[in-house]
């Protein structure tokens, strides 16, 4: 951020005044009024005495003093008309809404905005006071009351009494902002009667469409944050529990450039159980589950008739609900005793098919060794290129059975000349290592040349499986193909 600015303003009449240098706030916001005869940061103090309007030509904003390499962002730069339209009042209301209504089953639930609709009228009148604002015309009268989308409209009530903070004359009284609204629509009778449909701050995000945005690892007030200032909406607030356990991180976060920003922190507020409307104040306050759901205790007293101490009846209606939670559900479910339709179901579990093989053992194996190499006896040359067709199971060797787990395979990858040893433990590995290597075979017609194809060699997972005993096995040396060369043994298993 630069350190200082200065905001130079042209009138119609092409004078100038200048305000500053002035530092930065922290806030980024700068709010100059007019007091009648200069421009300061000063508020108007209550009771309010709106000076004459002064028609400004331009605005020029200048940073000064950078650090560093900083860089400036504006995002908004604009003139304001304040009119006090209180005489003209003839009712109002206001709608304000929470983001959850009593019948939800969650705490939270989508977000809603809230709405003025305030009818206004000027008596006595000759002619029509309140006017659509002409965009394509440069001439103001400041007698007259213009209607323009987005004109922002600031209601409150006065409230008298002996111990009120603002004095005027012999009145004494508060002032109690209702919020901050935009006009929406409105309508002008042929009696110069007007009424106007306003919504809060939140109609800003309803109208803009969510920039794209990737976020990666973020907590979700981060997220939220980074949406915000990202079309420069800056009057926002977290209110967060002192020991705050509801605000997860996401692991990755991005906008599609389809959705406005409302339902963007519509959908984060739902998922993560956060609450979020726009106070008196036009701030968005965002409140986290833990903040809601306090363990603090509070002590509020209501009285249905005035008591001795004078305390005036705060009860005007009262009303007792049972509300459904979804943090606890209990669920009892019975089967049907007897039904009139046929209906069929699948088998709960099926076995896979089991396949038989024979071989021998290409090299000899130690009572601890944990690989065997078998010599598949097949009827042609391509199938010697195979292994047995499950992925596990179980060898018979002499009188040791053993337990294997996995099928080693070689693979050419795609981009090398060199194979690779790879142990296949199931069908999805197959598939795995069949993307990575190469396909087909280096010569056309010869199956050994295959760049993915098993070793022979079998991974062992238990010796002595099945009661039996771990021992050493010598190889067959015979091309078995000859069946005098096999020894015939019976297995029983129960």
């Amino acid at each position: 951020m630069y350190q200082a600015y200065t905001i130079t303003i042209t009138k119609s009449d092409n004078t100038t005044i200048t305000v500053g240098p002035t530092s930065t706030p922290s806030d980024g916001k700068v709010i100059l009024y007019y007091s009648g005869s200069s421009w300061s940061t000063t508020a108007w103090a209550e009771p309010l005495s709106i000076p004459s309007p002064q028609l400004i030509k331009s605005i020029r904003l200048q940073a000064t003093n950078p650090g560093g390499d900083r860089i400036v962002g504006v995002i908004e730069v604009s003139a304001r008309w304040v009119k006090d339209l209180s005489s003209d009042v003839v009712s109002f209301d206001i709608s304000k809404e929470s983001s959850a209504s009593s019948d939800d089953i969650l705490p939270v639930g989508t977000l809603t905005a809230n709405s003025l609709s305030i009818n206004l009228s000027k008596y006595d009148q000759t002619a029509l006071q309140y006017v659509s604002y002409n965009t394509s015309s440069t001439s103001i009268d400041s007698t007259k009351t213009y209607m323009f989308k987005n004109a922002e409209l600031k209601p409150y009530f006065k409230i008298y009494h002996s111990g009120g903070a603002i004095t005027s004359g012999s009145d004494v009284y508060d002032k109690v902002q209702q919020g901050s609204f935009f006009i929406n629509d409105w309508s002008i009778s042929d009696y110069g009667d007007v009424s106007v449909t306003a919504l809060d701050s939140a109609k800003y995000l309803m109208d803009t469409i969510s920039p794209d945005i990737l976020c990666e690892q973020y907590p979700v007030t981060a997220v939220l944050r980074r949406v915000l200032d990202s079309i420069g909406f800056n009057n926002y607030n977290f209110n967060l529990a002192t020991t705050e356990t509801s605000i997860p991180f996401i692991n990755y976060f991005w906008t599609d450039g389809t959705k406005t920003v409302w339902q963007t922190i519509q959908e984060l507020c739902r998922d993560i159980q956060m609450n979020a409307i726009v106070d008196e104040n036009n701030i968005l306050q965002f409140y986290s589950r833990d903040y809601m759901y306090s363990r603090t205790t509070k002590d509020w007293n209501f009285f249905y008739a005035a008591d001795s101490g004078g305390i005036l009846p705060n009860i005007i209606d009262f009303s007792q609900k049972e509300i459904p939670s979804a943090n606890q559900v209990k669920i009892l479910w019975q089967t049907p005793i007897s039904t009139q339709y046929t209906g069929g179901s699948s088998a709960l579990w099926q076995s896979q098919p089991t396949f038989l093989s024979a071989g021998g053992l290409k090299t000899a194996i130690n009572s601890t060794d944990t690989e065997l190499e078998l010599d598949l006896s097949t009827i042609d040359q391509y199938s010697k290129q195979q292994s047995i067709y499950n992925f596990s199971g179980y060898f018979l060797i002499d009188s040791e059975i053993i337990e294997f787990e996995a099928i080693q395979y070689q693979y050419v990858p795609i981009n090398s000349s060199s194979f690779v040893l790879v142990w296949i433990y199931s069908p999805a590995d197959i598939n795995k290592y069949k993307a990575l290597s190469k396909p087909g075979y280096e010569s056309e017609g010869k199956p050994e040349t295959a760049h993915f194809k098993p070793t022979g060699k079998y991974k062992i997972k238990t010796r002595g499986a099945l009661g039996t005993t771990a021992a050493y096995h010598s190889s067959s040396q015979s091309t078995l193909s000859a069946l005098n060369e096999w020894t015939a043994r019976m297995v029983t298993v129960k």
